[in-house]
């Protein structure tokens, strides 16, 4: 499928997904969707958790190369990935390591397919880890959540096979060498350092979907707070979805409180959060797209000075 057929069918689930809302919400009395007090509190460990992004970051660039500050690719980066579909923003980051830190292409990759990973099985592990502790219980897992897991989990092999049957191309070569280096370039130091900027970015990004929910008013218990990340991770890969994630965001939102509230609601709530969401993320990107302009502007100053 070609570039323009996938934006053509991202706009067109974008479009019939909103018009889907639009005509749940028609005839309810929705007078408020969201509180600005729980939304500034949100925004605050949505900026929160992108600050301990950048510090993950600077810690594989190479500093000596750099030419604009971490934060400002970072969080640039992180705008247009949840805006794009697809997960299709990553490349930016791609594109901006190599202008502004001339990393390669394969080792700015690499870089990306480690966090992820890490952040998956950081993420599985906290979930397991307080399913233990609190002696939560996988209730989205039943039913339709079974349904989604192994879906995603077909969609995973799917990409592996495609992986490995592409194991003889040059560029994917380097980037398995890549990301092998890249593992074992963590000492203890640097390993401890990279674990706990993952923690706190995770930690953060709860907090965050919690004021979040609380803006609509609903408190989300520790379960569903760490459950609807859970389920955003594989679902933000899935191949059919519109732009800033319509459509699978709200899918793991009531996947996980539905059961607890029903679907309506789950899905009211779902819509709000998204919303928020959205208003904080287009502030992160305008916010890197700002420090990257005025780093540029310096570094303009400085070659002429």
């Amino acid at each position: 499928m070609s570039a323009s057929w996938r934006w053509f069918y991202a706009c067109l689930f974008t479009a019939l997904f909103v018009a889907l809302i639009f005509f749940f919400f028609i005839e309810k009395d929705y007078s408020y969707v969201f509180g600005f007090q729980d939304l500034a509190l949100g925004g605050g460990f949505v900026f929160l958790s992108y600050f301990f992004r950048s510090l993950r970051f600077s810690m594989f660039l190479k500093k000596s190369d750099a030419r604009v500050g971490v934060s400002s690719i970072v969080m640039v980066h992180g705008a247009l990935n949840y805006f794009l579909p697809v997960k299709s923003g990553e490349l930016s980051f791609v594109y901006f390591a190599k202008r502004y830190y001339g990393a390669p292409a394969s080792s700015s990759l690499s870089i990306l397919l480690v966090f992820r990973f890490f952040d998956l099985i950081f993420v599985v592990l906290s979930f397991f880890l307080l399913a233990f502790v609190f002696g939560f219980e996988l209730y989205w897992f039943n039913f339709e959540g079974r349904g989604v897991f192994f879906a995603l989990a077909f969609f995973a092999v799917s990409v592996l096979l495609v992986l490995l049957a592409a194991r003889r191309v040059d560029f994917v070569r380097a980037v398995c060498v890549d990301v092998r280096s890249l593992v074992f370039s963590l000492n203890m130091r640097k390993n401890l350092a990279f674990l706990t900027a993952t923690f706190c970015i995770w930690v953060n990004s709860w907090a965050a979907f919690y004021f979040f929910a609380l803006g609509a008013d609903y408190t989300m218990s520790v379960q569903e707070v760490v459950s609807v990340s859970l389920l955003l991770i594989p679902l933000a890969f899935v191949p059919v979805q519109g732009f800033a994630n319509v459509g699978t965001y709200e899918t793991a939102w009531v996947l996980v409180l539905s059961s607890a509230l029903g679907t309506p609601s789950a899905l009211e709530i779902a819509v709000s959060t998204h919303i928020q969401f959205t208003i904080c993320m287009f502030a992160v990107g305008c916010l890197g797209f700002f420090c990257l302009m005025l780093d540029k502007w310096r570094l303009k100053r400085a070659d002429q000075g």
